[in-house]
């Protein structure tokens, strides 16, 4: 079939060509993509500098009449992930499209009060507002450098960083503690199954013996294998009242690693209602998780309902979630507000369909902590374990001490300082 004719520019050799090339306006325009870029590169996008070049030239195919084009254009070339779209479209909006949101990101960055309904009342990831921050003045070197060794200066303050209180942390050392706290390996053991796998030692498998001597009969050697190992499912129930704020977003920070990391996770919070958050932390985004969570639980900051939590966990869930030798971590100060007499109850018929209850108890960063509440007496007597949580070592002691266990931990012996025989 003859093309139709044309002005001579459309074709080219050997077939079409694409769509004519539209010259950028400025070489100023050339300048903001730059700082584009820069902007997601705060904001956790790896866009190299080749990247860059890609995009302007695909703006060049495309033009700048419409602002969707562009977006499109450069969401292409700048990500390589479905995920990364929601953060991109924000920093875009706020670099390219909307001055009040790139405002409003930047008064962020001080504490400002807003007034009630407004739009500034909408949360902004924390990526947003660290990539649109400006970039700090360069520093003057001393005149007199000082004499430090790094090595021993990290040292000390990852060691103090390690055993510092959640609660009276810094915002600084805050988010320090939570890089380390999703570094933490999971706090379960592996479990042998009766199935066995191919093993360059253990026992000598006489099947596959006998296999390789008859494929090869001038050549005789053993085959080994042993007992396939898998680590059991992992629940974690967390409290997110108000008194549990800042060690419940810890945990959930450390249930969001341990979700990627592990799939085998469940991830529950407790406050007057129940709420399953499993698929909120399965984003790749630690930020955009934490909203997802947020968003979905509509009693964060609130109170403590936690018989009717544990009662609706058992009846909704447990079947579920609880099998196959499933450790059930409850994250709670055991300050309940209501239905204490059923509580007992409750806690018995979890004891029987979970395979081990460690008890998370923040209240034992006091050297004085007995359970005289009545709650704390019931969780104190049917809990597997309590161990405290208010640092990072708690958390990573508990995962060494849960991961090297094949046998149930002992009723009220895993505590800080006198750990289960």
């Amino acid at each position: 079939m003859t093309p139709p004719a044309c002005c001579g520019n459309c074709r080219t050799r050997g077939g079409w060509s694409r769509a004519p090339e539209v010259a950028l306006p400025d070489p100023m325009f050339h300048r903001n993509v730059v700082e584009f870029a820069r902007a997601l590169r705060r904001a956790g996008f790896a866009v190299p500098p080749d990247l860059v070049g890609l995009a302007l030239l695909a703006l060049e195919h495309t033009g700048l009449e419409r602002r969707d084009d562009v977006r499109a254009a450069l969401r292409t070339v700048l990500t390589n992930r479905r995920d990364q779209h929601p953060l991109f479209d924000l920093v875009f909006d706020a670099y390219w499209r909307d001055p009040e949101l790139l405002a409003r990101a930047l008064s962020r960055l001080k504490p400002q009060p807003s007034t009630p309904g407004s739009r500034a009342d909408r949360p902004l990831p924390e990526r947003l507002l660290s990539a649109l921050a400006p970039p700090p003045a360069p520093a003057r070197p001393p005149a007199v450098r000082p004499r430090t060794v790094l090595t021993e200066s990290g040292a000390s303050a990852a060691f103090g960083l390690r055993r510092a209180d959640f609660g009276s942390m810094t915002p600084d050392e805050f988010a320090a503690a939570l890089d380390l706290v999703r570094s933490l390996p999971p706090p379960v053991a592996p479990i042998q199954l009766l199935r066995k796998v191919p093993s360059p030692r253990g026992a000598i498998d006489l099947r596959r013996t006998v296999q390789q001597t008859m494929r090869q009969p001038a050549s005789f050697s053993l085959a080994f294998s042993r007992r396939r190992e898998v680590l059991p499912p992992l629940v974690l129930l967390i409290d997110v009242s108000g008194s549990m704020e800042r060690y419940g977003r810890v945990l959930l920070h450390y249930a969001h690693a341990l979700t990627r990391r592990y799939p085998r996770t469940e991830t529950f919070t407790v406050g007057t209602q129940l709420h399953r958050v499993t698929t909120c932390l399965r984003n790749r985004d630690v930020d955009l998780a934490l909203q997802s969570v947020q968003a979905c639980v509509s009693d964060w900051n609130g109170g403590t309902r936690l018989t009717l939590c544990l009662d609706r966990f058992i009846r909704d869930w447990a079947t579920r979630v609880l099998g196959g030798r499933a450790t059930l971590l409850l994250a709670t100060d055991g300050l309940d507000g209501d239905h204490v007499a059923h509580l007992d109850a409750v806690l018995s018929r979890l004891r029987r369909r979970a395979h081990a209850i460690v008890w998370l108890n923040p209240l034992l960063r006091y050297d004085g902590f007995e359970p005289l509440a009545p709650a704390v007496r019931m969780l104190w007597r049917c809990a597997d374990g309590m161990w405290p949580m208010h640092r990072v070592d708690d958390i990573g002691r508990l995962a060494e001490l849960l991961r090297h266990r094949r046998s149930r931990i002992r009723p009220g012996r895993a505590t800080a300082d006198r750990q289960p025989a």
